[in-house]
């Protein structure tokens, strides 16, 4: 070996000598030629090409004599020597079932790959043999049971997975397959004997560690790969699809924590079982599916029978499509109460939709992609494509399913945080009553459903104990502002208005309060009083307190009260309804006046001036004002910075 390098290290220096000396005679030539003033163009590219020759030679030699001269990778101490590869048969694998010509599916299993599937092939056939599921073999001493790799010596394009019992393996304490030792795309070929010797511990255990380290079973992989994809047509391969899909389940039970190998199989796994899925009967239910860059193809194919059937989709499929799309953005209410969002999604979906959405079918044809993980497919990317459509490519209805999520969003955002801030509460009163109507329990709406009992059709209901509506609701022990409100709202679902309202500039009731019943305007969310309605109450609250400074409302007083909220027509038909309820429930429960000034404020100067008018009015409707009336009006004259006197 030694007598080989040397002889190698001559030949250099000699062809260096010679090029060295060839280029001193053009350096010389050219020379000559421009003193004798010849043609130095042509000296001048005699160099040119002289040079350039010479590096080419260099570089040639150079590769050729580093190639000879680099010693084979041997043995060290501890190294297993290299040893043949023995197979023993564990079991016969499953002979395929004759299949009609026209059949597209082999019975007993699931084709790997539709007709029209494109599956490129590697450069060179390899020297090395797949060793089938149900097979033992042994390599280095390490015995691999069930088979399911290719073992062989390399070749001039070797696979990323193949075993080359020629590669020498260390094992070295504390350096197991826990150990990181690969790197992002292994091969067996390239990664050090310490990692071979981890590889081949970790098969020889089952392929089961779960603290393995994840190259060793990318490595693994990529065998079951080229397997499928690459001998499709064999009846061998036919017949270990199933098993192999069985085994890449198995792994993914594993190691699918990972998400990078999570991707990789579970998209094999789709491609695999694409045409068995286009050509089976469509399910009743979706798909469940982790959210990853693409909706799952199972899904799509559920989506695309719906629409080549001319079928609307249902709630969870529309449901189901709208979470899977890359694009869909679930904010925290989702997050905070998945189960919650999906119900209320639905429901509203059907409450816009009625049966579903029907889609038009598009152009678009549905496709199978499979980018394989091993780097011996050098990047190729599978496909298969079927005679149905995709209409997951379509922007119009997703459009439309994200209008529906945000509403949900919105109705869901006041019990998320809720949630948020009381997170040991769920499924308590406190936190179902933040919850729209429709997702309240059947028990819930019973109780709810009897206070609705207690309001007529039309007018007004008298005022009732608002202690009595709570009994109503045993658990309901504490009673808020925020419950408060969100009982509001329930009644607001369900038809039913009441004074004092929160959500309107009302107080939260006391157990011996009064509270006004009233049927309103079926209403999902709550609406914010407009500045009319607030002036308009303000007014009341004003005059119904002018009225009680004598002691009582009235009969003329009322009179000239309803005929005011008759005359403000600028109000819609709702707030007018509701300023009635709120003067039933002034009648009763007369509202505090604190905090007047800083209301008053907001008053624009002339509607001022008709507050003041009004007011008097109020107070002289039975022909005569009474001393605590003039009292409070000069009180009320002067917030109003009103000349008492006009």
């Amino acid at each position: 070996m030694a007598r080989r390098k040397k002889s190698g290290a001559e030949g250099i220096l000699i062809v260096f000598a010679i090029i060295i000396g060839a280029i001193a005679q053009a350096v010389e030539a050219v020379g000559q030629f421009l003193r004798t003033h010849g043609d130095a163009i042509i000296g001048l590219l005699i160099l040119v090409a002289g040079l350039w020759i010479a590096v080419k030679l260099i570089l040639w030699l150079f590769r050729t004599t580093s190639r000879a001269l680099k010693p084979k990778e041997a043995p060290a101490a501890g190294e297993s020597p290299v040893v043949t590869a023995t197979v023993q048969p564990l079991f016969s694998p499953p002979t395929p079932s004759a299949t009609p010509a026209n059949s597209p599916v082999s019975p007993g299993h699931v084709s790997p790959a539709p007709a029209k599937a494109i599956f490129p092939s590697f450069a060179a056939p390899l020297p090395s043999r797949w060793v089938p599921p149900g097979n033992s073999v042994t390599v280095h001493g390490f015995e691999i049971h069930d088979g399911m790799v290719y073992v062989g010596a390399g070749g001039t394009s070797p696979d990323a997975s193949q075993i080359d019992p020629a590669l020498p393996i260390r094992i070295v304490k504390g350096q197991g397959y826990e150990t990181r030792q690969t790197h992002y795309w292994p091969a067996y070929g390239d990664i050090t004997p310490e990692a071979r010797g981890a590889y081949l511990t970790w098969l020889a255990a089952g392929k089961k560690a779960p603290t393995a380290d994840i190259g060793y079973v990318f490595l693994y992989f990529y065998g079951l790969e080229r397997r499928v994809l690459l001998e499709p047509q064999s009846a061998e391969s036919l017949a270990e699809s199933p098993l192999i899909e069985a085994e890449i389940r198995r792994l993914l039970g594993i190691y699918g924590d990972n998400g990078s190998f999570r991707g990789y199989a579970s998209s094999l796994l789709e491609f695999l079982e694409a045409r068995a899925l286009v050509e089976a009967p469509r399910p009743e239910s979706p798909p469940a599916f982790e959210r990853s860059w693409q909706i799952p193809f199972e899904l799509r194919v559920g989506l695309a029978k719906f629409v080549a059937d001319g079928q609307p989709i249902p709630g969870p499929w529309a449901y189901a499509w709208w979470q899977a799309h890359p694009e869909a953005r679930l904010r925290t209410p989702a997050e905070r109460c998945p189960d919650d969002f999906r119900r209320l999604f639905i429901d509203r979906y059907h409450q816009v939709h009625g049966a579903g959405l029907v889609i038009k079918p598009n152009k678009t044809r549905l496709t199978a992609l499979h980018r394989p993980a091993s780097p011996s497919f050098n990047g190729r990317v599978f496909e298969a494509k079927f005679d149905v459509p995709d209409v997951t490519v379509i922007s119009g209805p997703v459009k439309k399913l994200a209008s529906i999520a945000d509403g949900c969003y919105e109705a869901l955002d006041r019990y998320s945080r809720y949630l948020g801030r009381n997170p040991g509460k769920v499924g308590t009163l406190d936190a179902m009553l933040e919850l729209p109507v429709t997702l309240w329990p059947a028990p819930l709406k019973a109780n709810l459903e009897r206070i609705c009992n207690m309001v007529p059709a039309a007018g007004l209901s008298p005022p009732i104990a608002f202690d009595k509506l709570r009994k109503i609701f045993p658990e309901w022990q504490s009673v808020s502002k925020g419950s408060y409100a969100a009982f509001a709202s329930g009644l607001g679902e369900f038809g039913i208005g009441i004074e004092p309202d929160p959500r309107f500039g009302g107080a939260t009731p006391c157990e011996e309060d009064q509270v006004v019943l009233f049927p309103d305007a079926p209403s999902v969310l709550a609406t914010a009083p407009s500045a009319g309605y607030q002036t308009a109450a303000l007014s009341l609250q004003l005059a119904v307190a002018v009225s009680l400074a004598d002691g009582s409302i009235g009969n003329q007083e009322r009179e000239t009260l309803m005929r005011q909220l008759e005359d403000w027509l600028h109000l819609e038909t709702g707030e007018r309804n509701r300023l009635q309820a709120h003067l039933r429930w002034l009648s009763v429960q007369p509202a505090s006046l604190g905090g007047l000034k800083k209301r008053l404020e907001a008053v624009p100067g002339p509607a001022r001036e008709a507050l003041g008018d009004f007011l008097v009015r109020v107070a002289h409707a039975d022909g005569s004002i009474a001393p605590a009336e003039v009292k409070l009006l000069e009180k009320l004259f002067k917030l109003l910075e009103l000349d008492a006197g006009s």
